[in-house]
This record gives structure tokens, sequence and C-alpha cells, in this order.
């Protein structure tokens, strides 16, 4: 049996996931099978998540959202089933589980508040993508309060977008650190790739793109063509990336659309510091016919400091 927590005026369930798997008010032992609930009840659902696992934090994370008709939010950072109230955040490892992203979502709204997602890690070749997060689909997804560390995979370590189908992907980012992912090719904290449509990114208030790396370019973004980045917000941080390649920071290739005009946090040097790359430590645009990138113009505004 299952306990669903039912919110009327939002015409949605919250299925509970914790440690005591059915019982003390929780819905199911794991976040898979929530997922899977909330696909099945096709209704707007939420699933929380509690931090009273053994060790703190959910390990072997290989988790496959797909066919969700409807807005799914995954939120952490509870201290028990019966805790109504967020605090911190709870952690979804991928370390002992499948090479596979710990999150993986293929289409549709979603949206993740308050998780550490770390330690994903895809398979090791060059075009496996998305370490944390692989996105792949028509939809939006939004990062809200979180955490995106430590995650390896060919492109994308952190975050993989990719445009499957016709109207686009994109994704939003609030108050969360996308930090420390590594790519073997390109993206080591983001890849924004256009396959059918475009795919763009909205970095809102408070975020953070620190000390990604990628070895062949892009080491906080990788952008293919018809990709675009917008950050017009407060407390913009994209601070100390790497590659071996171009791009420190952005790896943009044509045709793409980057406007960046948040100020940095308070206290921080500029936007873009110390990010390190063999050509364009910040920001290199490109034509890369083997990223699958057609011809055309790109457009770069920015107003912040860097």
């Amino acid at each position: 049996w299952m306990v669903a927590l039912h919110v009327p005026t939002a015409h949605a369930f919250v299925f509970t996931v914790g440690k005591s798997g059915t019982g003390n008010n929780c819905s199911f032992p794991t976040v898979q099978q929530a997922i899977n609930a909330a696909r099945d009840n096709k209704e707007a659902d939420e699933i929380w998540i509690t931090r009273d696992v053994v060790g703190g934090y959910y390990q072997n994370q290989a988790l496959r959202i797909e066919g969700q008709p409807d807005p799914l939010t995954i939120v952490g950072g509870f201290d028990d089933c019966r805790d109504v109230t967020r605090s911190g955040v709870t952690e979804l490892h991928g370390n002992g589980g499948p090479r596979a992203p710990v999150l993986d979502i293929r289409g549709g709204s979603v949206t993740i508040q308050g998780l550490r997602i770390t330690r994903g890690d895809a398979d090791s070749t060059q075009l496996q993508d998305g370490g944390g997060i692989r996105y792949a689909g028509i939809g939006v997804l939004s990062v809200l309060d979180s955490l995106i560390d430590r995650n390896n995979a060919g492109r994308g370590a952190g975050i993989a977008i990719t445009s499957v189908g016709q109207g686009g992907a994109s994704i939003r980012l609030e108050n969360t650190e996308v930090s420390d992912n590594r790519a073997l090719s390109v993206g080591g904290g983001i890849l924004l790739n256009s396959q059918d449509s475009t795919s763009s990114a909205i970095l809102a208030a408070q975020v953070r793109i620190n000390r990604n790396y990628a070895v062949s370019g892009g080491g906080g973004f990788a952008m293919t063509g018809r990709s675009s980045l917008f950050a017009n917000s407060l407390d913009l941080q994209i601070e100390a990336n790497g590659t071996l390649g171009n791009g420190g920071a952005v790896l943009a290739v044509s045709p793409v659309e980057i406007q960046i005009g948040g100020s940095p946090f308070v206290g921080a040097l500029g936007t873009f510091v110390g990010n390190e790359a063999t050509n364009g430590g910040a920001i290199a645009l490109a034509s890369h016919p083997d990223l699958g990138s057609p011809a055309g113009r790109s457009i770069v505004q920015l107003s912040s400091p860097i």
C-alpha cells in the first residue's frame, strides 16, 4: 500500500520517499518507485525526498523520468516523511550504480529543488552525455536551490540538455551551483545541444558555474548551433573553469545567442574570473562541423563586469 498526500488546490499528489519505506507517512522506499507512480497518476505531482536514509544520502541512483504527461516536481531537504518544511538538500549519488546519469529525463516539464546531484558517471566515451542530469526531449527543466557537482561524462558532465523533436528544450537555474564536473570532450559544467530544434539556458538569480573542466572545449558551457544562453540577473559567477581546447568558460559553436547582463556576487571580482583555455579564456566562438552545427550568425552581448 502507499501513502499519498493530496493537495486539492493544486490538483496534485505528494508522494514521499524515506527510510521507513511505506510506513510513518512514507509512500515509497525508492525515488524511482515514486517517479513511476507520478507518471501513472497523470496529474501535476510532487515527490518529497527525506534525508533520513543510512549514510545521509541515496546511493546507486540511475533514475529515469520518461512518458511523464504532466508537470513533475521533485523536492529534497525533508527530515522525514512527516516533515512539511524543507531545509537544506537531499543528496542523490550515482556512486556504485550503473554507468549512467543520476537523473535521466526524457522530455516534459520537470522541476527539481533542494537536491544535490553528485557522482554520476555516464559511459566514458566522448559522446555520452550528462553525468549528473541528462535531459533529452521537448520541454523545460527547472533547477532550484540545488548543487550539481563531481559528475563525469563524455559531454555535459554536470547537465546535458538536448532538444529532441520540434519545440525546443530549455533549462532554468536559480540559486544553484554547478561545480567540479569533468567532461572528456566538451561541456564540463553544462552542454546545450540542439539536435532537432533550439536548446536554451536561463540563469536566474544566484547561479554559480565554477571549477568545471572539459578536455576538448567549453569548461563551463558548451553550446552547439541553434542554442541560447541568457543571464540577466543578480549574483552570477562563472569562475575557474578550464579546458585544453577553446572556451574556458563558454565554447559557442555558431549560430548561437549569448546575453549576459547579470551582476557578480557581492565581493566577487567579476562575473568571468580565472577561466583558462588555449583560446578564449572567457568565451570562444567557433564553427565546428563535427558537432553538427549549421552555418550562421552568432550574437554575444555582455553588460556585466568580466
